[in-house]
C-alpha cells in the first residue's frame, strides 16, 4: 500500500516524493491540479488519486506540465473521465508507462 505524501490545493503546490510507492491526492475541484503545481514523485510506483465523484477531464499537456514520476492516474470514483495525454505526459513516468484506473480497473 502506498503512502500519501501530499494533497493538492488551489494554490501552486510543490510535492516531492521518495523511492517508495506514494500517492498524491487531488481534491474534487478541477482547479486543484494545474500547470503551476510541481510534483516530483520519485522512483516508486506513484499515483495521482482524483477524489472527484463527478465527470472528470484531464489534459496532460496542461495539468501534468511540472510532474515527474507519476505512474498511475486513479479516477476510481469519477462518474466519467475524458483524458488527453501527449508523449510528455507518459514519458514523465519513471518507467515510461502511465496506468489509468477507472472504476477500479486498470
Amino acid at each position: 500500500m502506498s503512502t500519501i505524501i501530499g494533497r493538492l490545493s488551489k494554490n501552486a503546490d510543490s510535492i516531492t516524493g521518495t523511492a517508495a510507492d506514494e500517492t498524491v491526492e487531488v481534491p474534487s475541484s478541477n482547479g486543484n491540479l494545474t500547470g503551476s503545481d510541481t510534483i516530483a514523485a520519485g522512483a516508486g510506483f506513484d499515483t495521482l488519486y482524483f477524489e472527484r465523484n463527478l465527470a472528470l477531464g484531464i489534459n496532460g499537456s496542461v495539468h501534468l506540465t511540472n510532474t515527474t514520476g507519476i505512474d498511475e492516474l486513479d479516477f476510481t470514483i469519477a462518474t466519467s473521465a475524458i483524458v488527453a495525454l501527449d508523449d510528455a505526459s507518459i514519458l514523465q513516468s519513471d518507467n515510461d508507462t502511465l496506468r489509468l484506473t477507472f472504476d477500479g480497473d486498470p
